[in-house]
């Protein structure tokens, strides 16, 4: 059964939700024009004042534990703006970490790991 819902920022941070991307999801292969166009949605959104800006699905599955989730479909766009929240640090830092562990990670991609921290 799929089931959708809507999540916010706080909502992630107020469940104590954390996010794995597993192994078989492919690496990270946004360039510069694809972070550029979410970026100037973003900004549309913010001059549009809307309440709700539809960003796009992040598809996740329940995890062996409640409130861990692997992310099936989503992952660029997701980690893109798990980037832009760290340039952010000081705003974000609750929705980052999860009891001072990265609320994301990667699975076996020690490098990537290295990388955020």
């Amino acid at each position: 059964m799929v089931k959708s819902e809507l999540f916010t920022i706080n909502d992630i941070v107020d469940k104590d939700f954390s996010f794995e991307i597993p192994i078989y999801q492919r690496l990270y292969v946004w360039k510069d024009e694809q972070v550029k166009i979410l970026l100037d949605d973003l900004y549309e959104s913010f001059k549009s004042n809307k309440d709700i800006f539809y960003l796009g699905n992040v598809l996740v599955v329940e995890n062996s534990n409640d409130k861990h989730f692997d992310l099936i479909d989503g992952q660029q766009r997701f980690t893109t703006l798990w980037m832009f929240s760290i340039v952010y640090k000081e705003a974000m830092e609750s929705f980052i970490y999860k009891n001072g562990d990265f609320r994301l990670n990667f699975s076996i991609r020690d490098e990537v790991k290295n990388f955020f921290n």
